[in-house]
């Protein structure tokens, strides 16, 4: 957690899942082989850099929630908050949960499109990094941003994208 007047936000995009099978929900899809190999990459990522998360806020999909359990964070663990608007939610529902502000070293566990236009809507620098342009928020891809403390926190543009991992690509 940073320790400047900022509140740190991690993003992390659900590890890769696996393709629906006939009948199965989106919302049903689990972590497929190359998502469990990104969350242990991820997950080694995390205690190395000796993260600590203070909520954890997570789509209820099937494959947001593995990911979560895949860093620690199990569904009964009191950091948790289910967030059913984060499931093929907007940049905008991204801000809706965060006004008002929300912990230093909150994490929230989502999906693209939204996750990554929101990024992009907070942090002006985001277009900046090479591999963000290039290549989108890719499943796994872990973030971190500083966000001032004080009115406006959480506000478009307010942010700074201070690191980015994502996984190599297959």
């Amino acid at each position: 957690m940073s320790t400047d007047p900022f509140s740190r936000l991690y993003c992390l995009r659900h590890f890769h899942a696996a393709r629906p099978l006939p009948g199965q929900r989106d919302f049903d899809r689990p972590l497929d082989a190359r998502g469990q190999a990104q969350a242990q990459e991820i997950a080694s990522k995390i205690i190395s850099g000796a993260i600590r998360f203070s909520t954890v806020f997570v789509s209820p999909s099937v494959r947001t929630m593995e990911t979560a359990a895949r860093i620690g964070i199990a569904a009964d663990d009191p950091r948790i908050v289910i967030s059913p608007n984060l499931y093929e939610a907007p940049a905008e529902a991204y801000f809706d949960l965060l006004r008002g502000g929300v912990p230093d070293g909150s994490l929230i566990v989502g999906h693209n499109p939204g996750m990554e236009e929101f990024i992009f809507a907070l942090c002006p620098n985001a277009g900046r990094h090479a591999e963000l342009q290039a290549r989108g928020l890719a499943t796994g891809g872990f973030a971190g941003i500083d966000v001032p403390e004080g009115q406006d926190t959480f506000a478009a543009g307010s942010g700074q994208l201070t690191s980015l991992f994502m996984p190599p690509r297959p």
